[in-house]
């Protein structure tokens, strides 16, 4: 490895982005670095657009493969790096150029083993700053910052034996910064806002169904819990479980309208201390759920879809 850094791009039918994707990061001036597009089968333009841009700079290598999803295509991209650390960006999104060197300068002043940055979603900051040591808590209660691959710099050294699990559609982010931030000795805060997020309706995240998006979900919790046992377990680990088992129960249950609080209940562990979970929603979940009333959000939730509908088809109607 004689690399700083590697940037690895999954990239799908992203004609309409990828350039300015590519752009945005040889903006930040870093020498000692290779972006490695990975292009998943596109049935557009961007497989030639990607072509043509690694003809004008000799740090872009370009790599096609049949379509497998964005994990198989991270995952070619990570046996590929040369660099001493890795990061992931999506092919719709873009970095601050300043801010995401800044942000990597100081990763490697630090020699952090994983680094984290902010993330800028539209008009708002998304911190990803720590509020405790409590790797559970956080995973809980912040999301954005635990779960996101892109708004990390990871040493190549500490995720080399990782993998993306390529059945997983979505939360195979969750899955692999878990495994990531369990083994990591040296997480860093960088107060950089590097990465900007795009939201897209057409892509993976936005445009899976809530079935798939619980199944998935759920799969991820199970292995983190698997991964995570080897080294023991405590009680903020079995909130995380819980919590992630209900929430995606409940996606479940009310997109395909099936009323079975028991298929619900199977799926939460035999846990009550949620009480300090920050989300007042969430605690009412968890609280109904552990005291087998689990029709209370299940209601809640196909009566608001129905008053949805009603609203939609109201308004088709004048």
């Amino acid at each position: 490895m004689n690399l700083a850094l590697s940037v690895i791009i999954p990239v799908y039918n992203s004609s309409e982005y990828i350039q300015e994707c590519i752009t945005s990061i040889l903006d930040t001036g870093l020498k000692s670095m290779e972006i490695i597009l990975i292009d998943d089968g596109s049935k557009d333009h961007s497989y030639d657009i990607c072509r043509a841009l690694s003809k004008q700079d000799k740090r872009i290598s370009v790599y096609k493969k049949k379509n497998g999803g964005s994990a198989s295509a991270r995952n070619l991209g990570m046996v590929m790096a040369k660099g001493t650390y890795i990061s992931f960006v999506d092919s719709d999104d873009t970095v601050e150029a300043v801010q995401y060197a800044k942000a990597f300068e100081e990763v490697i002043t630090a020699e952090y083993d994983l680094g984290c940055m902010n993330i800028i979603l539209g008009k708002n900051i998304v911190s990803s700053k720590p509020r405790d040591d409590n790797i559970w808590r956080q995973f809980i209660d912040e999301p954005v910052y635990m779960h996101s691959l892109c708004n990390k710099f990871f040493k190549h050294t500490l995720i080399e034996e990782l993998k993306l699990d390529e059945d997983l559609v979505v939360c195979e982010d969750m899955l692999f910064c878990a495994k990531a931030f369990i083994k990591a000795k040296n997480i860093g805060y960088m107060n950089r806002n590097g990465y900007r997020y795009r939201m897209v309706e057409s892509s993976v995240t936005h445009s899976t169904d809530n079935v798939k998006k619980s199944v998935d979900d759920r799969k991820a919790a199970k292995r983190i819990a698997e991964y995570y046992c080897k080294s023991g377990t405590d009680n903020e680990f079995k909130r995380f479980i819980c919590f992630r088992n209900q929430i995606a129960a409940l996606r479940y249950l009310t997109e395909v309208d099936v009323f079975s609080p028991n298929e619900y209940r199977k799926c939460v562990l035999n846990n009550k201390s949620y009480g300090d979970l920050k989300n007042l929603r969430h605690r009412m979940l968890c609280w109904c759920a552990n005291n087998k009333m689990d029709w209370v959000p299940v209601l809640h939730m196909m009566l608001k879809k129905r008053k949805n509908k009603l609203k939609i088809g109201s308004k088709g109607g004048l």
